[in-house]
């Protein structure tokens, strides 16, 4: 597939390849939090975060809450 096909058919769903891959990142990260003991330094670095600051960061702005919220941590 072509990127301006990719491009259109995202268009028709009124969402940007940036957005869809950042829901997946953070569909990925939540699965990580319950299911993996792995740090939240780890997570992120899993999923190409360039450190957790950035990563917590992004994770609030989709979730409204951190990874260690999510998590349950305290």
């Amino acid at each position: 597939m072509s990127p301006r096909t990719l491009h259109r058919l995202l268009s028709k769903e009124n969402t940007k390849y940036r957005e869809l891959v950042a829901k997946v990142r953070i569909d990925r990260a939540k699965e990580m939090l319950q299911q993996t003991q792995y740090s939240i330094s780890q997570i992120a670095h899993e999923l190409g975060y360039t450190d957790a600051a950035n990563f917590t960061r992004a994770f609030r702005k989709f979730e409204g809450m951190s990874p260690s919220e999510f998590r349950g941590d305290s």
